[in-house]
């Protein structure tokens, strides 16, 4: 419909969520900066390559019903209360810890961020769930490891929100340079 009328340049983000947002708002910026596209387009696929995501989910359920996880293992992961902290890098969400509590979860998730940095300059992004003590209680990790003012937060997307359920939280994290 918009063969001769409209150049359409596409970029799979690999990421969701703020992660996704980041993606997109760097291309905004550069094309108010009036920058050509392939060289946006190697900027981002720079960016994309140095951020990664980590989240946790409360209960199970939501991945049972997504079809990520055996019914079976759901029930009897509930059951332990198990609290998986999964990792979304280069598109594809695998299994990164498997712990017993939600703090622990959350601290999993902070090691993790501070892991793929390599103990380099980076910055982290709080992706608030739908459950607030959740939110407060990673909120407070957070201000335990990272400097006030040094991180942001914003709210899961209604998308993965209905895959993860309402009990969970999440991190962004990307690579700067010094």
């Amino acid at each position: 419909m918009f063969k001769d009328k409209l150049q359409i340049w596409v970029f799979d983000t690999r990421i969701a969520a703020y992660g996704e947002a980041r993606l997109a708002l760097e291309a905004e910026r550069a094309l108010k900066q009036n920058q050509k596209i392939p060289g946006i387009m190697s900027q981002l696929m720079l960016m994309r390559s140095q951020q990664a995501a980590f989240m946790t989910v409360g209960k199970l359920d939501y991945l049972v019903k997504s079809g990520r996880l055996s019914a079976a293992a759901g029930f009897i992961g509930n059951l332990m209360q198990m609290r998986p902290v999964l990792q979304m890098t280069d598109g594809a969400i695998t299994p990164h810890a498997k712990v017993r509590t939600l703090e622990r979860a959350l601290e999993a998730m902070i090691n993790s961020a501070h892991d793929y940095a390599n103990s380099g300059h980076y910055r982290v992004h709080m992706i608030k769930f739908g459950v607030e003590s959740t939110n407060h209680l990673l909120q407070d990790l957070l201000g335990d490891h990272f400097p006030a003012k040094s991180w942001r937060s914003t709210s899961m997307t209604p998308v993965i929100a209905a895959h993860t359920g309402p009990d969970g939280a999440g991190l962004i994290v990307w690579r700067v340079a010094a």
